[in-house]
């Protein structure tokens, strides 16, 4: 069964374009097929997620989705996973159809720095307050850019009052949830709301259930 479903995965994506480091090698003869792979959200949550030797972008992007209540794949193409290479500038989306460890290996492999981010890239779908981890990611990704100012400014210099309603419901929902549940408590100080580097790694293969 795990071989089909590698064999299609092969068929759609295509195969690995990387060799396979020593370890997810010594790891799959030993057995597990899985390793514990840090994402990191806005804010600076951090959530491990067994990642397997054939796990795209698009599988984090679904698995993150679910836990935060988006299940529309419409909705869903508004998320995107990024790789932050420390040291450089400018950064892109991984391509959905990439496979997560080739883009591991090979920076590992030339002792670079990185993280792997999920946040919201496109914002067509109205915000809801139905997650908390929902709403914990709206905010942390969009409070930096408002403290600064860098919010886009609608066309005629006008924000619906639609957008007024949505923007002033974060921050207050927000703080209803620190209030309500066991959240941190963090600044909105655009200094700490950016990226916190963080060396924790993760090297532990595990056996997924088939």
């Amino acid at each position: 069964m795990v071989c089909l479903q590698n064999l299609r995965k092969t068929l759609r994506y295509g195969g690995r374009k990387n060799v396979p480091s020593i370890e997810e090698i010594t790891a799959i003869t030993a057995g597990r097929n899985s390793k514990r792979q840090m994402y990191r959200l806005p804010g600076g949550t951090e959530r491990v997620i067994n990642t397997k030797s054939t796990s795209v972008v698009q599988d984090i992007i679904e698995e993150i989705c679910a836990v935060i209540n988006v299940r529309s794949e419409q909705e869903m193409e508004e998320y995107s996973l990024y790789c932050i290479v420390e040291g450089d500038t400018f950064t892109m989306p991984l391509a959905r159809e990439e496979y997560i460890l080739d883009v591991t290996t090979e920076l590992q492999k030339n002792q670079q720095v990185y993280y792997l981010i999920f946040c919201r890239s496109v914002w067509h779908y109205s915000m809801r307050l139905d997650n908390a981890l929902y709403i914990e990611i709206v905010f942390n990704q969009i409070a930096p850019d408002y403290l600064e100012g860098l919010l886009l400014v609608m066309p005629g210099e006008q924000i619906s009052q639609d957008c007024v309603v949505s923007f002033s419901c974060t921050p207050s929902t927000k703080i209803k949830l620190i209030m309500q549940t066991d959240f941190p408590l963090r600044s909105c100080s655009t200094t700490l709301l950016k990226w916190q580097p963080c060396f924790t790694e993760l090297p532990i293969w595990t056996t997924c259930p088939r």
